[in-house]
């Protein structure tokens, strides 16, 4: 079993570095998802493209921005 409170102060944490910048939302092309794919780091990405005229892509915007923190 995986005790996951024990996290709490950990995601307490992180949930108050993600509420402190402004978040911003950008149009991209195909050109500039292909320039982030490349991703020289070692870290996971997770990329969702979606457009505010797509239902199902608006009503999941709020279980990605959960989970993110």
């Amino acid at each position: 079993m995986i005790n996951w409170l024990t996290k709490n102060d950990l995601i307490n944490k992180q949930t108050e570095k993600w509420d402190k910048p402004p978040i911003s939302v950008e149009t991209i092309v195909a050109e500039g998802v292909a320039e982030l794919r490349k991703n020289g780091t070692l870290k996971v990405r997770l990329f969702n493209i979606w457009t505010t005229t797509c239902g199902p892509c608006v009503a999941e915007f709020p279980k990605l921005v959960t989970t993110a923190l």
